[in-house]
């Protein structure tokens, strides 16, 4: 192996590990809050801020419809106001801007 090629894989090795210890500012996730279940008592499930496919909404997700949850409900995150979902949804909590 070339001098040069072995010094490019390093460097290149070198990079692709620091960028593993390093977590992206751009990835971090501040945690959406949501009502701990919906109206009929299921569970939260999951949930996601604004950069997830729906920019300036936040959802929550309670089981499914087809399970008897509320499935996802979609609030807007500055007051926590509904925007849409199943009548089983819960009300919103308004969040705090870093996590949307």
């Amino acid at each position: 192996m070339r001098p040069s090629t072995r010094a490019s894989l390093i460097l290149l090795a070198f990079f692709a590990a620091q960028a593993q210890a390093a977590p992206n500012v751009a990835q971090r996730q501040v945690a959406v809050q949501c009502p701990p279940s919906d109206k009929g008592g299921v569970a939260l499930t999951s949930s996601e801020g604004a950069d997830a496919g729906s920019p300036g909404l936040v959802t929550c997700t309670y089981g499914t419809t087809a399970t008897g949850g509320a499935g996802p409900c979609t609030f807007f995150p500055a007051n926590g106001s509904f925007s849409s979902g199943s009548s089983q949804c819960p009300a919103g909590i308004a969040q705090d801007p870093s996590a949307t």
